[in-house]
């Protein structure tokens, strides 16, 4: 079964007022030619390229410092939320400087609440703190994205000790999720306020192509997919993640984030941009198929 991509653009388009709405909400001006164009133009908007060489590309820390401020921007409030307010917190982080930012913290302590006063919702107070986490842990990190290239060469080279399997970058990310979601695991390095669906969304603002498994995913996904038989998912492969990324430990909250993000990578069409359909999905749901109002449309082929 995957998700049908044409279907989901059409619903995201079809409707004046809904497409007015996202327009808006991502601050897009141009108007849409057709529904592909459409939702070319919400991605764009996201700012989340795909890389290519994940492991080999160079990545500074003042890009790991936006990655992480705009993955805890989205947390818990809405998306134009914080784009409306992102110019006034890129000014007052210096840039995204973590080093300058962190000098003018130190400085100007109420510059934490300047910027809890920009994000809206009840997490604004732990999310502005967690901005200055991430300032002061890459102050002291001259590379911090080599951190992350040498857990995820470790993975590699584990997977294929044990598994004689070679992870590939989906797979890969999972496991970088998985890691520096738990200090248990990353020690000092793990992410700043983030658990498994910020660190992914962290991720995706690097170039990962994954999943971001938060609540509107899981909701249509719960709807689309939980009664199939046998389960979408590989169980064992899910198991062998968890093993790899806990050393055999087991954690309900790690399985429940690889299950999901395991069944889109599933369901995606063949040579697709994980990230490309986690968001289109991710829009259907906050969109069109909001809580408790979702239709029968079928937005799954059994391809």
């Amino acid at each position: 079964m995957k998700i049908d991509l044409e279907k989901v653009q059409s619903r995201l388009f079809e409707k004046e007022t809904v497409r007015k709405r996202i327009s808006r909400d991502f601050g897009i001006v141009q108007d849409p030619v057709d529904a592909k164009h459409f939702v070319s133009l919400i991605v764009d908007a996201l700012k989340q390229p795909v890389a290519a060489e994940l492991l080999e590309q160079a990545v500074t820390n003042g890009e790991v410092f936006r990655a992480a401020v705009w993955a805890l921007g989205s947390n818990s409030r809405n998306w134009c939320d914080f784009l409306r307010k992102e110019e006034q917190i890129r000014e007052l982080l210096e840039g995204y400087d973590p080093r300058a930012a962190l000098q003018s913290f130190q400085k100007h302590p109420e510059i934490l609440n300047k910027i809890k006063s920009y994000l809206a919702g009840t997490t604004s107070s732990q999310d502005a703190v967690s901005m200055f986490e991430w300032a002061l842990i890459l102050s002291k990190e001259r590379d911090f994205y080599k951190e992350i290239v040498r857990v995820g060469q470790k993975f590699r080279d584990d997977c294929k000790a044990v598994h004689a399997e070679t992870l590939d970058d989906f797979d890969l990310a999972l496991c970088i999720v998985g890691h520096f979601a738990y200090k248990s695991c990353s020690g000092e390095f793990k992410f700043p306020g983030m658990r498994h669906a910020l660190a992914s969304e962290f991720l995706k603002n690097l170039g990962w192509s994954c999943f971001k498994p938060d609540r509107h995913i899981q909701r249509l996904f719960d709807i689309w997919f939980a009664h199939q038989n046998p389960p979408l998912v590989n169980q064992r492969k899910l198991v062998a993640f968890e093993s790899l990324i806990l050393g055999g430990k087991k954690d309900k909250e790690l399985r429940t984030f690889l299950n999901y993000s395991m069944l889109g990578k599933t369901v995606s069409p063949e040579d697709s941009d994980y990230s490309r359909v986690d968001n289109m999905v991710w829009l259907l749901g906050k969109y069109i198929e909001t809580k408790g109002k979702e239709t029968w449309t079928v937005y799954v082929s059994a391809i």
